[in-house]
């Protein structure tokens, strides 16, 4: 997961037999909606994260089967495009739940919460200040 619009160069070093034989591979992202995210944190009722720690910008972690399940179903309705604008904001909050209480959560929470200390250094780095 990267917290900020960067360049990148990602190498796939282990996978399906066609990406380690050189073939293509996929990779997705999606842009996180700060409000929807702030949103789902207060009605989920998540547990509070240390606020005073600096999130990480950059994190890995191994995706779990819910997860990449929702992920495949976000690009499988490319095949249906009538069912996106109905079916799309719900997957996605799903994701963002998804990642919210996984291991990287707390990362993804700070980065994003107006007023703490990541989140401010997010904000120096968008608007050139840095």
């Amino acid at each position: 997961m990267v917290a900020l619009r960067i360049a990148q160069l990602l190498h796939a070093a282990q996978g399906s037999p066609a990406a380690e034989e050189g073939g293509p591979y996929i990779s997705v992202g999606i842009e996180i909606d700060r409000a929807v995210l702030i949103h789902l944190v207060q009605e989920a009722a998540l547990p509070c994260f240390d606020l005073s720690r600096t999130a990480k910008g950059l994190f890995v972690q191994k995706s779990d089967y819910d997860l990449l399940d929702a992920f495949f179903r976000l690009i499988r309705l490319l095949e249906h495009p009538e069912r996106i604008h109905m079916l799309a904001p719900m997957i996605i909050r799903e994701i963002y739940y998804l990642l919210l209480i996984g291991p990287s959560g707390d990362n993804l929470s700070l980065f994003h919460m107006l007023g703490y200390k990541s989140s401010q250094i997010a904000q120096a780095i968008r608007s050139g200040s840095i």
